[in-house]
């Protein structure tokens, strides 16, 4: 026993440290303290390598604070992963750094499997209410340790990884110092943030964004490390973050633009709802903030607005605050002026004015973790004190630091930094691409997009697969943010004289690529292809759906339309990611769903069970069934369902199983004469079919039974005396139709109809339909557990191998067949 304090923060310890925005949850500092205590003497009883890396894989969570604490409070080094990494991305982090230990979400199950391949993790933990295989619940591992603090405490370090100009993510290193404490002043951020921003004890620091990132990480240890408390939002949400303010007497709080402009959406008379007088402090980072941007948040919030520069190596910062950016509009801010120097490629340094790489002095020297060429390339040669991330700018003649551009590229999108390296790799390693470039371009909501100029192998250039061919490899090996939003197939990558890609002409050419016209738009199976009737602008143009935009109506289309758009895993992806874009776009009015060519959709492939062994890999296995069938059938629909603008589903042909549970899940539904709706599940898999709810909610139990007991096939007259169906015309005349009811939603006032949408629903749920999807889905894994269910899955399995096409379903009454749904 020691006479130290019973814990190693200046707060007082009933004081709350943290508090999530929208579940309330909330640990104060004895809580905070004691915990991480706990895990600190779960990692020293583990007898883990001295100052070994141990990896975060959490979404915002208070748990995200007692694993950051608990690790450096047992020596060793943290390690965050983003949640948006890929199984193969993540584990190739935790492997190069050699983590000793990983910290993971119940909710990333699969990447948690991936980590198992990792021989030197010695100690796996997860957080959450599942389960993980091979994996000690965080909780209960803590419950069994003591709170005193960890005999041989002392503060550990960070291992952060920032890609480089190669796109290969690098660890920051730095040696762990024997004489740090939590509680002083000169940890991370902590005397900066005091001096600069004026933080007083008991201020209160919203955090909006994911705590994976290095600075929103470091902003909200200072905070705790000043004894204030810390408001976390679980994911952004533009108005949450306001009600957060108001709720919490927020003081200070860091964004990025692209949250700015989101806020900016909102209507006006909800941004002025809120009470925001409390807010001393906005600090923005990550990207260059868009002047007109800036002028309208000042205009709102008033001169409250730091800029604030700086990096993941924490090299040098610099921040510009309200009265300086009037006056100093571009620049970054005055760094300390014996830290920084501009210097030409020999390292000689360069008056104010001239345009050079910028050099910080560093006091805590760092290494990228087994790259001594790349650490090497980073010090001046005659000076390794000063050192550079490769970023290029000017001083001006007092002090001001602007940036000019970045060395290596890099794309910064909504605050993320995007390496084109990483993604040219991915593409070039197609077999049908020769060579590619990626560059950005503006974007006036995320700041820059990434575009890929593609240059295929001459047996290519004319294929029309090509360009879907290269999006399915993109989804296998890079993480969504990276994708480019626009391809480009040239038939040569232009180049310099030296023989360099000609960046310079390429990032021209993007600026100036613009949406195509409707009457461009490629026509899909040759037939009846669905298009947005207010036009079409670039943004998923191919795959699985395609994302058509236009004045404020946003078109998701199905598009397998050579299997009437039998949903695969790859679909269904698609899709969830779509409506996730819908939820967080406030520029959409209304949402269309539509399917390409004959049909809207005839249910889930069965063949996505035999080719992706991540979906299924054993169906009899009822906890991956349940999670996976949640994710990716019950999710995105329930999504889709509480949407707040309204929803519009545009049918012809085949609406079968899945596809009848997206219609009934929309607010209108325009069918075609053509139309056919039903659902085999029952008859003819021996399943409680997933689409009972929605559907029987709209319809009732009369017609639910005569289309899930009897495999009744409804016509789309029948359809809408049933009351699925709002409307039926020609199809032909389906568009217009569609364009009349677009048009009548536009003019709705905006928040009095998102008000009473919001009113029917709650009107449902008092009905008890929450509950009955709930029970339903409990019911629905039952019976596929069933015997019976077993063998005719199996059966038609077997046959689906025997087949080189996806089964007709055997019973269909339409020309053309369908495919086999589940």
């Amino acid at each position: 026993m020691t006479d130290r304090p019973a814990h190693p923060f200046v707060a007082p310890p009933d004081r709350v440290a943290l508090v999530m925005a929208a579940s309330g949850a909330a640990m104060t500092y004895r809580e905070l303290a004691d915990d991480s205590a706990r895990l600190a003497n779960v990692l020293q009883a583990a007898n883990l390598p001295e100052g070994s890396p141990i990896a975060i894989l959490l979404g915002n969570c208070p748990e995200y604070f007692v694993a950051y604490w608990g690790i450096l409070r047992a020596g060793h080094r943290v390690t965050t992963l983003s949640t948006q990494l890929t199984p193969d991305e993540a584990a190739y982090i935790v492997g190069d750094c050699h983590a000793s230990g990983v910290i993971v979400g119940t909710d990333f199950e699969g990447t948690a499997a991936r980590f198992d391949e990792i021989d030197h993790l010695k100690l796996r933990l997860a957080v959450g209410t599942g389960l993980v295989d091979g994996y000690r619940n965080m909780r209960e591992a803590l419950a069994a340790v003591s709170t005193e603090r960890p005999d041989r405490e002392r503060l550990g370090n960070e291992l952060l990884y920032s890609s480089g100009t190669t796109g290969t993510p690098k660890g920051i290193w730095r040696p762990i110092d024997p004489n740090a404490a939590i509680d002083e002043r000169t940890f991370s951020l902590a005397s900066v943030y005091e001096t600069e921003l004026g933080f007083e004890d008991g201020d209160v620091y919203l955090s909006p964004a994911p705590l994976y990132h290095a600075s929103p990480l470091r902003f909200c240890a200072a905070t705790h490390v000043l004894g204030g408390t810390v408001v976390v939002q679980e994911k952004f949400d533009a108005e949450g973050a306001l009600k957060a303010i108001e709720q919490h007497q927020v003081t200070h709080s860091q964004w990025v633009p692209t949250m700015f402009v989101r806020m900016l959406q909102l209507p006006s008379e909800v941004r002025h709802a809120y009470d925001l007088s409390s807010l001393r402090v906005a600090v923005h980072s990550a990207a260059p903030c868009p002047d007109a941007t800036k002028r309208a948040m000042v205009s709102w919030w008033g001169p409250i607005l730091w800029d604030f520069y700086g990096a993941s190596e924490a090299i040098g910062r610099a921040f510009l605050d309200p009265k300086e950016w009037s006056e100093r509009p571009g620049s970054v801010g005055r760094p300390d002026p014996e830290l920084v120097r501009i210097c030409d490629e020999s390292g000689a340094a360069l008056e104010a004015g001239r345009v050079g790489t910028i050099y910080f002095k560093c006091a805590r020297p760092f290494e990228y973790l087994g790259d001594p060429e790349k650490t090497a390339r980073s010090r001046l040669p005659e000076d390794p004190e000063w050192v550079t991330v490769g970023d290029v700018g000017r001083l001006d003649s007092d002090g001001y630091l602007y940036l000019a551009d970045r060395q290596s590229f890099v794309i910064i999108s909504g605050g993320v930094n995007i390496y084109p390296q990483e993604v040219e790799n991915a593409l070039v390693g197609h077999r049908k691409v020769a060579d590619a470039v990626v560059v950005g371009r503006p974007d006036p909501e995320f700041g820059e997009s990434v575009v890929a100029f593609v240059e295929p192998e001459p047996e290519f250039y004319a294929d029309p697969e090509l360009i879907e061919d290269i999006r399915g490899r993109l989804r296998r090996t890079l993480a969504r943010f990276k994708h480019p939003k626009w391809i480009e197939v040239v038939p040569e990558v232009p180049r310099t004289p030296g023989g360099k890609p000609d960046v310079a002409a390429l990032r021209e050419l993007a600026s100036r690529l613009s949406a195509a016209p409707a009457s461009e738009a490629p026509d899909v199976d040759g037939g009846a292809a669905a298009t947005s009737p207010v036009g079409r602008s670039a943004r998923w143009d191919s795959g699985p759906i395609l994302v058509d935009d236009r004045d404020g109506v946003r078109t998701i289309t199905f598009n397998r339309p050579e299997v009437h758009n039998a949903q695969n895993l790859e679909m269904l992806r698609e899709f969830d990611a779509a409506i996730d874009e819908v939820a967080a776009d406030r520029s959409v009015r209304v949402l269309v769903i539509a399917g390409a060519g004959r049909s809207f959709c005839s249910g889930h492939d069965l063949r996505m069970m035999g080719e992706d062994e991540t979906y299924f890999s054993n169906f009899s296995k009822v906890e991956t069934r349940k999670e996976q069938e949640k994710r990716w059938f019950v999710d995105p629909v329930e999504k889709l369902r509480h949407l707040p603008i309204p929803t519009v589903c545009r049918i012809q042909g085949h609406c079968l199983a899945a596809g009848l549970m997206f219609a009934a899940a929309t607010d209108f539904v325009v069918a075609g004469e053509s139309a056919i709706f039903g659902s085999p599940i029952l008859m003819h898999m021996g399943v409680n079919e997933a689409e009972v709810p929605n559907f029987a909610s709209k319809v009732g139990e009369s017609w639910a039974k005569r289309v899930f007991w009897l495999d009744e096939r409804l016509s789309a007259e029948q359809a809408r005396q049933a009351g699925l169906v709002t409307w039926v015309v020609p199809d032909d005349d389906l568009d217009s139709k569609l364009a009349w009811l677009i048009e009548r939603l536009l003019r709705a006032p905006r928040q009095a109809l998102e008000l009473s949408k919001e009113s029917l629903q709650y009107l449902a749920d008092l009905r008890g339909e929450a509950q009955f999807h709930k029970f339903h889905f409990m019911s629905h894994q039952i019976s596929h557990a069933t015997h019976e269910a077993g063998e005719i899955l199996n059966d038609r399995l077997a046959r689906l191998a025997r087949s080189e096409s996806v089964i007709p379903d055997h019973e269909s009454r339409s020309s053309g067949g369908s495919p086999s749904t589940s």
